[in-house]
């Protein structure tokens, strides 16, 4: 049995791998784990459309985020005392909002370490993560939609699959029967 979460970072990323909205946006160490969730779904091979898989350097985001820390350092949830100003408790208190930060967490659940799970945390702005500053932090790839289902297949055969990613019951369940079809 799972322990309960023991702070806020813990409850938020809780939150955050069953689907309710957080400040916290998922991103992967793993190329081939980014590469599943751009895929999407299995959808019909016909007519697909175009996938985008993202990358993000954390250091350079950092660096945009915190000017003061020149190496952009990967601040760690429940760990660096500078994350607290970006817990729910603390966003009030802030007069200017914070820029997004990458971070890592502690990788405390099956779920994060299959995904080898990273994050991006937003302070009191939600939007998207501003490029318009000409900063190189972020990039992005095209998935065709017609590469999608032979993509899905080289996956497949690396074990990349739903359950291998999310390693629940529920999970199991779901893909034994897709297995039987």
């Amino acid at each position: 049995m799972r322990s309960r979460p023991q702070n806020e970072w813990e409850w938020l990323l809780v939150m955050q791998h069953h689907g309710l909205p957080t400040r916290l946006l998922d991103w992967t160490e793993s190329p081939l784990v980014a590469l599943f969730f751009a895929l999407g779904s299995n959808g019909a091979s016909d007519g697909e459309v175009d996938g985008c898989l993202w990358g993000l350097s954390p250091f350079d985001l950092n660096r945009v985020a915190i000017p003061d820390e020149p190496s952009g350092e990967v601040l760690c949830l429940g760990e660096d005392d500078y994350l607290n100003t970006y817990l729910p408790r603390s966003i009030q208190k802030q007069r200017q909002p914070l820029k997004p930060l990458a971070v890592i967490a502690p990788r405390n659940s099956p779920r994060i370490q299959m995904q080898q799970g990273v994050f991006t945390v937003f302070h009191r702005e939600l939007g998207a993560l501003d490029t318009k500053e000409n900063n190189n932090f972020l990039w992005r790839m095209v998935i065709p939609g017609d590469a999608k289902a032979d993509l899905r297949k080289e996956l497949t055969l690396l074990k990349m699959n739903r359950f291998t990613l999310f390693p629940e019951l529920e999970t199991a369940a779901i893909y034994a029967k897709e297995l039987v079809r």
